[in-house]
């Protein structure tokens, strides 16, 4: 039985940059690169267990993750405009194995719920394992319409265009859980099309108002093939297909207010929206009924903030309060009976406050840094729901305070630099959260772009990690 506390997570990424500058009012971009992330961390964590972050896990667990990626940006002046042209590709690839069932949380667990059993009868590595992998290629273009630098009016106008194809073959085996068992086939493809528009004009010398619009259209397929590898509970096999698309519109308002040259403070109103659609893991389909597609969710976000720039533009400082208001917020349910997870829709508000800085310590050295404050909860929630929520609820997987500390280090190469930074977060979580090694962005669940570090928390206690060493050339 592993026993091993959570191992130390390891950041790669390498890249190069080309740049066509000439004198003339054409230029043009290309970035290529590679970021590789390999960590051990284990999908469960017992968090009240007296040696935390201990685990029991009878495996080593892994979740690599390789990212290719190439933009190619290019810029044309004209006489009363700019325009300008913004190509992406991503390949991204990521695997994970994992042990489905930590002894320590697991016997603690099932003897709370009357069926004593002890950590070893989890230990054997042969069971409840899970072997996931997982490919996403991305393709993005943008073209845009800026004016011209210096112009007293400013805006940009612009048509945009996201296509993501994202592959997953999962295989698990348990005799735990009906759930944790089969072969699962998924593919999602997803499509965006819009068109935006953003103009900034100054009001008097010191009051500028500035506005935004975005129009778009999603649209998303889903199919999936769950095959049973003959666990009791299960159906033989389920395929499902489907199709979501939906047409929106989004945008901001916003004044600030310039006291002098070095400080000014804003207030801004923005409707936001985050796409509907089917979520990866196809939760139903070894009882052979099909997963319904989430909700989109939309909101209202208000925000009130200072900025400066002082001693020459060597120390950035910012603050802000925040209020949202989320309808139809894309969250994720725990169902302990059955040790899996769900989607599930509900609203819920928000609000904090945020300070961050950013000093340069020498013309090749800078550190940053950042502490934040949020308070949410649950509301509006419809009698006889099935996952726990209820009113006044806070949100699951939101900390309440977090921290961050950062260290840029820039060194010139010819006409080029070499940049490196180092990244620190802390944050300090009220409601226990448990997430797999790679836990990918909420509601847009075909991207696998948005990795984020996440262990569990007991509550009061803080989580601190320190990595993200990245290292650039160009």
């Amino acid at each position: 039985m592993a026993e091993d506390h959570l191992a130390l997570d390891r950041d790669h990424e390498r890249g190069i940059s080309l740049a066509f500058d000439p004198d003339g009012p054409l230029s043009a971009d290309l970035v290529l690169g590679r970021d590789r992330d390999r960590r051990n961390n284990p999908i469960y964590l017992w968090a009240e267990h007296p040696d935390f972050p201990v685990s029991g896990s009878d495996m080593v667990q892994v979740g690599e993750r390789v990212i290719d990626h190439i933009s190619l940006s290019v810029q044309r002046e004209f006489e009363g405009f700019t325009f300008h042209s913004i190509t992406g590709f991503q390949d991204i690839a990521v695997t994970t194995i994992t042990d489905d069932t930590d002894s320590f949380l697991y016997s603690t667990y099932l003897s709370d719920y009357g069926m004593p059993m002890s950590p070893g009868e989890f230990s054997d590595p042969d069971e409840d394992w899970g072997i996931v992998y997982e490919g996403e290629r991305v393709f993005s273009q943008e073209f845009r319409l800026n004016s011209p630098e210096g112009a007293p009016v400013e805006w940009v106008a612009g048509l945009s265009y996201f296509r993501s194809r994202y592959d997953m073959d999962r295989t698990q085996e348990s005799n735990y859980s009906p759930s944790l068992n089969g072969h699962y086939d998924t593919t999602i493809t997803s499509q965006t099309l819009a068109v935006f528009g953003d103009i900034s004009a100054p009001v008097s010398d010191r009051l500028t108002f500035s506005a935004g619009l975005r129009a778009a259209r999603d649209r998303q397929t889903f199919d999936t093939t769950y095959v049973s590898n003959g666990a009791p509970g299960t159906v033989p096999g389920h395929r499902q297909s489907g199709s979501f698309e939906d047409d929106y519109v989004t945008g901001r308002v916003a004044v600030d207010w310039r006291w002098n040259d070095e400080w000014m403070s804003y207030a801004s109103i923005s409707r936001g929206y985050a796409s509907g659609g089917f979520e990866r893991y196809s939760l139903n389909a070894y009882m052979g009924l099909d997963t319904p597609p989430f909700r989109p969710s939309t909101s209202w976000a208000y925000e009130l903030g200072t900025k400066a720039e002082l001693l020459d533009g060597r120390l950035s400082l910012s603050g802000a309060l925040f209020y949202n208001d989320v309808a139809d917020g894309q969250l994720t349910a725990f169902d302990a009976a059955t040790m899996s997870f769900a989607f599930d829709n509900q609203d819920y508000r928000s609000y904090g406050a945020e300070l961050e800085f950013r000093a340069e310590l020498t013309p090749h050295v800078a550190l940053r840094g950042g502490v934040g404050w949020t308070r949410t909860r649950l509301v509006d929630v419809p009698n006889g729901v099935t996952t726990g929520a209820m009113n006044g609820n806070r949100v699951p997987n939101m900390p309440e305070l977090t921290a961050s500390l950062g260290l840029d280090l820039r060194y010139p190469l010819g006409r080029g630099e070499a940049i490196a930074s180092l990244d620190g977060r802390c944050c300090r979580s009220q409601r226990r959260s448990e997430q797999p090694p790679f836990p990918f962005g909420s509601g847009n669940a075909f991207n696998l772009g948005g990795a984020e570090r996440v262990k569990a928390v007991h509550e009061g206690n803080a989580d601190v990690d320190f990595g993200g060493l990245a290292v650039r050339v160009t």
